[in-house]
């Protein structure tokens, strides 16, 4: 494949989602870690506040059950446009896994080459939330 410097990304790394065993322990851990707080928490979902402009940290419930394979690292890369960048990540090689219509948001959850999932999310601020 082509080195794809210089061209146009189809977004950003806008968070790290963890899963995890105890998201309270994790939150906790890394937040003291990276010196930052919480900003935002739900039952199943906290994400602590981006450090220096970079990258949410985030965590969520491992599946229950769940094997060990499943994925416990996921990107959520920032779009203007879910169809759009589904396609472009599409024709670099990677595959639409699954279409997420939660209750208040919605995000494409993809996979590269080698089957690593990620997901593509709306910005925070055009009423999107962060994938579950």
């Amino acid at each position: 494949m082509a080195s794809q410097r210089g061209s146009e990304g189809v977004g950003w790394v806008r968070g790290v989602v963890l899963d995890a065993d105890d998201i309270e322990l994790l939150a906790a851990f890394w937040g003291a870690v990276l010196g930052v707080g919480v900003a935002e928490r739900f039952d199943d979902w906290i994400m602590l506040a981006p450090a220096a402009g970079g990258p949410y940290l985030a965590f969520q419930p491992r599946e229950v059950g769940g094997a060990d394979s499943v994925p416990r690292l996921r990107l959520d890369v920032e779009v203007a446009d879910l169809d759009d960048a589904t396609q472009r990540v599409e024709t670099l090689g990677g595959r639409l896994v699954d279409v997420v219509d939660e209750s208040e948001f919605t995000y494409h959850l993809m996979a590269d080459p080698e089957g690593n999932e990620f997901s593509i999310v709306l910005p925070i601020s055009s009423g999107a939330s962060p994938t579950s």
